[in-house]
Order: C-alpha cells, then structure tokens, then sequence
C-alpha cells in the first residue's frame, strides 16, 4: 500500500498450491512440509521441482526433491545452468526455471550450495553421539570392567585356558544384562579389580549438557523448550514462556522468512494474477507465543490513531484488520462521510 503497510490477498491461486503442494503423489501437506524444513536445518539445502501442464504456465504440483539427491550442474561458462536429479539409478536434468532451490549460508567449496550453522557443530553432535552409546553400553552392562586375578600373587596358580572361559562367562551371566545383581560362586580364590568406570564417574549428564546448548543455539532454540536436561536445571513457568517466544523469534521465524522470500522469487512470478509489489508472508497471528507482540502493535495502532499521527486505515493495518474503502483518510475525530449532514442543512 501506499503507506508502506501490506493487506492480505484471499483469493490468489498460489495459496491453494502451499496449502497442498503435491497431491497427486499422495504426500500430506503437513509430511511435505516436514521434508523440506527439514533438509532446511539440516543439510542447509532445500530444493522444489514445479510440475507445469506445459512450458511457462503456473504449476500444478510442487515436488519435494532430497537434498541428497540433488546437484547443480554448470558449463566453463556459466557456473549454474540447471540441476540434476539422481534417483534409483537414473539422472534427469531439469532446468533453472523449474527449479526452486533455498539455500542456507554458503559452501567455501561450492558458492551453489547452502552451509547452515549446524555444519559448525557437528563435532557436538558426534560427542552426543558418543556419550549415548557409552550410556547405553553401561546400562546394558551396569556393573564396571574387571580385572580378574589370583587372590595371593605370591603363590603360584596356574588355570587352563577353559577354566578362564568359565570364569568370564559366570561373571557376565550374574553381573550383566537382565541378570544384573545375581550371585556367582567362584571355586577359587580369586580378585577383582576394576578398570572401569561407573556412569557416575563419567559423568555424563554434565558431558551431554554443552553438545545439547550448542546443537540448540545453532537451530535458534533453546533447549528448555524441548524440554532438554541443559533447560530444565533452571526453568520456571516465566522463563518457559519466554523461551517458547523466543524459540519462535529467533528459530522458527527467520526460517519462515526465509521460506517466504525464495517463494516470493521463485515461485509467484509464474501467476498472471501476481501484482507489483505483492509477496508471500506466512501468517503467525493465532501463534500463541506471540500474542504479546499483537497487543502490542494493537495498542500502539491506537495510540497513534487517536493522536492524530495516522489514519484508520492505517491503524487497521498496523493491528492486522482488514480495511475498508471508507477508512482511507479518515483521522480520530472526523465524521465519517455517511454520517455527515447533507448540504443546505437537515
């Protein structure tokens, strides 16, 4: 609009499109979504391939391609011509204009791929993924490694190789498993010595905590609300809330803007019905974290419209309403023009 604010368009065709992107394939909107977010955060590259009737009409269909599967493709020329896409043994090459590729960030090795902010922190990712396997291992086998020997080294004691084989397997049968805490009745004299660890030794809450903190920063969440051991130490109702905000101002909304604006270019052109000026912008008004941040703009519209700075129309838009014709010009105080007396008087 004229004054900088955007109203809604209800009726444009791309909306049922985004709504149900691939129905002829069977995939939910919801599971189509949640592929491409996915390889979003990721892999930090997302691609779309438009199913048009015919060439340089609108699409009918929008497929969701694995970012793993796709690969740009160039000439001594020009470095990015079109993509490849190789599934089940097979290539198909598909050309710029059907493509839509959203990238996050940038790949040193290759400008035409994206590199997100969780390639930086892979090394906490396999230190997560150590630590599960470790406590998985002691929780399959609780009790620490020993070492056993013979209770008097000063005498000689000499065991066969099946005695050994004997001895180990009646100690793993009563001291590990489902058999944890059983009872084994050993024929020698003989001494345990641990080598091992216990999980209280490793530590590994406190090892798990700074992979946890650190996955969580680079997606923009934080781990109190995914209810994580590193954000629960020190929440509280309050601070739940603002996390959830927060998850949402600084994860998941600058992902949608992101989303939005490769659609914006990519995307709306293809429609006759598309007007200067007109862009797509995922509506989080019935967002419940952000409800505070409607009020506010709702309480600031009305501020300004009774100071007489701005007009309804443009308090309306600051608040999210929908305006109407008569609301153009119309300034707190003034009589709207339906209700303003005919001239020569009543």
């Amino acid at each position: 609009m004229p004054d900088g604010k955007a109203e809604p368009v209800e009726n444009h065709p791309i909306l049922d499109l985004l709504a149900n992107p691939c129905p002829e394939l069977g995939v939910t909107s919801s599971a189509w979504w949640d592929w491409f977010i996915t390889d979003s955060l990721v892999l930090a590259n997302a691609y779309i391939y438009k199913h048009r009737a015919s060439p340089n009409q609108p699409p009918l269909a929008l497929q969701w391609l694995a970012a793993d599967m796709v690969r740009p493709s160039g000439s001594l020329s020009d470095s990015l011509t079109g993509y490849i896409y190789t599934a089940d043994g097979w290539k198909r090459e598909m050309p710029l204009e059907d493509v839509i590729h959203m990238r996050i960030g940038r790949d040193p090795s290759d400008w035409r791929f994206g590199r997100g902010p969780l390639a930086s922190v892979l090394r906490e990712v396999c230190t997560d993924n150590v630590a599960s396997s470790t406590a998985y291992g002691l929780a399959k086998s609780p009790v620490p490694s020993f070492v056993v020997g013979p209770k008097d080294p000063t005498q000689a004691y000499t065991t066969t190789d099946d005695d050994a084989v004997t001895t180990k397997m009646r100690l793993q049968e009563n001291f590990s498993g489902d058999d944890s805490g059983g009872v084994a009745v050993m024929t020698n004299a003989f001494e345990l010595q641990r080598v091992g660890f216990s999980p209280k030794d490793m530590a590994l809450d406190d090892v798990r905590r700074k992979p946890e903190e650190r996955i969580c920063a680079a997606l923009g969440l934080n781990p109190l609300v995914l209810h994580l051991g590193s954000g629960l130490e020190r929440s509280t109702y309050s601070n739940l809330q603002q996390a959830t905000r927060s998850a949402w101002t600084d994860g998941m909304i600058p992902l949608y803007r992101r989303i939005a604006e490769v659609l914006t270019q990519n995307l709306l052109p293809d429609y006759p019905e598309t007007q200067p000026g007109d862009y797509l912008e995922f509506d989080t008004s019935d967002i419940p974290a952000l409800a505070s941040d409607l009020t506010a703009e709702a309480e600031r519209a009305e501020r300004l419209y009774k100071a007489g700075i701005i007009d309804r129309a443009t308090a309306k838009r600051i608040s999210g309403v929908v305006t109407v014709p008569e609301d153009e010009g119309l300034y707190f105080g003034d009589v709207p023009a339906q209700l303003q007396p005919p001239a020569g008087g009543v």
